[in-house]
């Protein structure tokens, strides 16, 4: 587990746009250090790859997220979803 600014060297952005993809509900901290630190995880790195990649293919913020609540339903009509989302960005 890593802190904010730790996650954010690894992933080439700043403190506050991982801030901002947490107060917008793209991501969540895996956890809290007992001084109240946000924590990081090498999942949280791969959310932030995916959201910087799915940018630079052209998805707005609101289409990311839906992309990445998905992955976590993860349910039979995933596919479908996913490419309704992306077939106009590709």
């Amino acid at each position: 587990m890593f802190q904010i600014g730790e996650l954010a060297k690894r992933c080439g952005v700043t403190a506050d746009t991982l801030r901002f993809y947490e107060k917008n509900t793209l991501i969540q901290p895996a956890g809290r250090s007992e001084s109240g630190y946000r924590l990081y995880n090498e999942e949280n790195q791969k959310q932030v790859r995916f959201i910087l990649k799915a940018k630079e293919l052209g998805l707005s913020l609101e289409e990311i997220k839906e992309l990445l609540e998905i992955k976590l339903e993860a349910t039979e009509h995933s596919c479908a979803e996913v490419k309704a989302i992306t077939s106009a960005k590709l």
